[in-house]
């Protein structure tokens, strides 16, 4: 990874500042869609509104206690040197 920095920034929710989130997603088609807890507003991450409709969306639970349903989320891009983002 020469000369590529990664910046990692965290979910808001954009209508009220909330940083509690339902998580679904289809990791076949690379989908998330989060669901703000605080609000209910829903939005799907990055590029996964191109494979919306493929998508096969399921909510998603802590691999660890199997019950929480509400996640705080970080985002993590590649800055490559020739401008594009990872």
């Amino acid at each position: 990874m020469p000369n590529e920095t990664l910046d990692i920034k965290p979910v808001v929710c954009r209508a009220c500042g909330g940083d509690g989130f339902l998580l679904r997603l289809d990791r076949d088609e690379g989908v998330i869609q989060v669901e703000c807890t605080a609000c209910g507003a829903k939005k799907i991450l990055l590029d996964g509104e191109d494979y919306r409709a493929d998508a096969r969306l399921r909510l998603s639970k802590c691999s660890v206690c199997k019950s929480c349903k509400e996640y705080n989320l970080r985002v993590g891009f590649v800055r490559r040197e020739n401008g594009s983002v990872k």
